[in-house]
């Protein structure tokens, strides 16, 4: 948190009086934004990393992200299926169940250039669900 502040005295007629000084909005502003982006991220680490599978192409998987987000050849990663969507009787709000673990693949190489069209190939390592509807599916750190 950052704080802004200004004095000004006088003493028998001398000394300085404080006028409109714009810099104390900016400086507060500044630090406001500071305070919310520092929130957001902390949020955000909290936040299970998962990602999506574009194609499964026999023992091949294409995921979203690459080397920008950290993703490097070698790496195994856990495919999940999402959990059942259920009515609560008590609160009559959604809730998703816990996803179950349906396989492992790991990174054989990635492509793309930039965070908005990277992505990875992956060789299916445990499990079979190249036959599945993608629906549901998604990748996610190992829970092991």
């Amino acid at each position: 948190t950052g704080t802004a502040t200004v004095e000004a005295g006088e003493v028998a007629g001398y000394g300085s009086k404080a006028s409109y000084d714009a810099t104390l909005n900016d400086k507060a502003i500044d630090a406001a934004v500071s305070d919310v982006l520092n929130t957001l991220i902390r949020k955000l680490e909290e936040r299970e990393w998962r990602t999506d599978i574009l194609k499964v192409d026999g023992d091949q998987v294409y995921i979203s992200g690459g080397t920008h987000q950290g993703i490097k050849q070698g790496e195994v990663f856990a495919v999940m299926n999402r959990g059942e969507q259920v009515k609560s009787q008590q609160t009559g709000f959604g809730i998703e169940l816990p996803a179950t673990q349906v396989g492992k693949i790991e990174v054989v190489s990635t492509f793309g250039t930039s965070e908005a069209n990277e992505g990875a190939i992956a060789k299916i390592v445990e499990g079979d669900f190249a036959a599945a509807a993608l629906n549901g599916l998604f990748v996610a750190e190992p829970t092991e």
